[in-house]
């Protein structure tokens, strides 16, 4: 039997044609309907060749699928990536930018800020003149180089520092630092302007808050520290500004120096082993008293430039001996008006009623009252204050008692004790003393109690 359709023999008693898959036709007439020609060569049974060639495409297209998904997958995956590294890229660039800006902004802070530590500040050689009075010797050796002089200063014991060439100068105090600073007025600046200038202009600058000096200058005092500037009398112009510390805001408590008993008071630490009279291979004595004074010395034990004082107190401790020196002075005084309003004291020391030594006053009370401070005019570290308490200073260097009185002629008295403490060290063996001055040694053997 041959299939209707497609004319393949088919197998006997097969239902549908194993070549296209037509249902047969069981009865004879139906099959002589629908002849079909077909290869007799073609085998019975075996599978034609163009069943795979209908699954070839299924395939391709599986693939070609597979293939656009892998596709459509990486380019996802590609965008994603390159959608984070635009983020991260903007995410960096955001974070420079805003480290430029804090950079930016803390350099315009550092120099805001170095502006403003110098605004409404005196300098000095572009330093802060406060910074300057602070400054130890070595300080200053290390800001401006090895001085040119530096040694003893002729007024004072402690050390001057001199720049010949700068015309610098400056005087240490005993505690280290800068008690008096000396420079032309062309090196000191105020805000930027130099203070080399019309006294006009230095009032508009720094106030009408002034003293006289007369003929020498004028004094502004600024925060704790003393600004004289010596006026030139050819063109009225600063030509020289000396700085000094001052100190008036507290009295000061000579209790420390004078002892519980005042003046003749004696001191707690004593070293018994130096109790006694001593004497050097030269003839030269040294005494001292069970009491706290030392009777006799044959050097001088005290750093003040005036005579022998009336007395020495001493204490020891630590190998170091500590003299005080008191000297008394009796003097006659006046008080004066200037023909500016200024007020000047004249005080008239024994034999002498010289105007050089005038001092005016520069702060405290008015009127013919003694109590303030009086700076000298011709040299403005000369100074004494006189406190309400009966306290003071000399220079702001020697503390000082007083009491003032009348004479019997209506003039003014005033009876003052200046203390000058000095020190030296020393070794004691038995019955031998060494002494250790500033530039030498003396040695001494004990001659009696």
């Amino acid at each position: 039997m041959f299939c209707p359709k497609c004319g393949t023999k088919a197998l006997d008693g097969a239902g549908f044609c194993q070549k296209c898959g037509t249902k047969l036709i069981a009865d004879a007439s139906a099959q002589s309907a629908t002849p079909n020609p077909v290869s007799p060569t073609q085998p019975a049974g075996k599978p034609s060749a163009a069943v795979p060639k209908k699954k070839k495409p299924k395939k391709l297209l599986i693939i070609l699928g597979a293939v656009f998904a892998l596709i459509v997958i990486l380019i996802a995956v590609n965008a994603g990536n390159l959608a984070k590294r635009g983020e991260q890229a903007a995410k960096d660039e955001e974070y420079i930018n805003s480290q430029q800006q804090s950079s930016e902004a803390k350099t315009d802070s550092e120099v805001k800020t170095d502006v403003d530590d110098t605004a409404g500040k005196l300098l000095c050689k572009s330093v802060p003149v406060d910074t300057m009075m602070d400054m130890t010797a070595e300080g200053i050796i290390a800001a401006f180089g090895e001085p040119d002089i530096h040694e003893a200063d002729v007024y004072y014991d402690t050390d001057r520092i001199e720049y010949v060439s700068d015309q610098l100068c400056f005087i240490m105090s005993e505690d280290g630092s800068v008690f008096c600073l000396d420079a032309p007025a062309e090196k000191f600046t105020l805000n930027g302007q130099s203070l080399n200038l019309y006294f006009d202009d230095l009032v508009g600058i720094l106030g009408d808050d002034y003293y006289s000096l007369g003929e020498a200058g004028y004094q502004w005092s600024i925060g704790d520290l003393s600004y004289t500037f010596y006026i030139s009398t050819d063109d009225y112009i600063a030509d020289i500004i000396e700085v000094s510390k001052i100190d008036t805001d507290e009295p000061v408590n000579n209790d420390a120096y004078l002892g519980d008993e005042g003046n003749d008071g004696g001191y707690a630490n004593l070293d018994p082993a130096l109790v006694g009279r001593w004497r050097s291979y030269d003839g030269g004595t040294l005494e001292f008293d069970g009491s706290g004074v030392i009777s006799s010395c044959d050097f001088k034990c005290w750093s003040m430039s005036a005579g022998k004082p009336e007395r020495i107190c001493w204490e020891a401790f630590n190998g170091r001996v500590t003299c005080s020196a008191y000297f008394d002075q009796n003097i006659t005084y006046e008080i004066s008006e200037l023909p500016d309003g200024g007020e000047r004291a004249i005080i008239t020391f024994p034999d002498s009623n010289n105007w050089s030594l005038g001092y005016q006053r520069t702060s405290g009370s008015t009127g013919d009252g003694i109590v303030g401070t009086w700076t000298s005019a011709s040299n403005s570290r000369w100074s004494y204050r006189f406190n309400e308490d009966g306290t003071g200073m000399e220079s702001e260097k020697y503390p000082l008692t007083w009491a003032a009185d009348t004479t019997d002629d209506g003039a003014g008295a005033l009876s003052y004790t200046l203390l000058d403490s000095t020190y030296f060290d020393y070794t004691v063996e038995g019955d031998s003393l060494v002494v250790f001055l500033s530039d030498s040694s003396r040695i001494y053997t004990r001659v009696g109690n």
